[in-house]
């Protein structure tokens, strides 16, 4: 039987992400900034200190490492704790801040039930209580 089930760009199941030895091979990630650079540049055009990836269009920083696509803020939980994070939640609610005292991991459950608050609080603000 075909499975007609539609896939979304969100999945309850993160992608995995690479070892932290093969993460610490190709690039360099200081906790205290957030910022990641390249160790070993992926294209001529970078130069070993670059400073890794780019905002997109939703304020994450995301690059491509190891021939695939990452959000940052996952490479930078993965790196400094060890462990694949669950749903990395931006303390500060700045997406491009990744700073280690900035993540956390966090359910997905709870991740919607902060998304939710904001919402609303975002919402009652811009337009009036009902």
């Amino acid at each position: 039987m075909k499975n007609n089930k539609k896939t979304t760009k969100y999945s309850n199941t993160p992608k995995p992400l690479p070892s932290v030895k093969d993460l610490n091979e190709v690039i360099t990630y200081n906790p205290l900034t957030g910022i990641f650079t390249w160790k070993v540049p992926p294209i001529p055009r970078f130069e070993v200190g670059d400073v890794v990836g780019w905002t997109n269009k939703e304020g994450y920083i995301v690059a491509i490492l190891l021939g695939k696509n990452y959000s940052m803020h996952r490479i930078a939980y993965k790196m400094y704790h060890g462990v694949d994070p669950d749903v990395v939640h931006h303390i500060n609610h700045v997406r491009s801040d990744n700073r280690i005292e900035n993540i956390e991991s966090i359910s997905a459950k709870k991740h919607n039930a902060f998304n939710s608050i904001r919402f609303q609080k975002h919402h009652i603000k811009a337009h009036g209580a009902i």
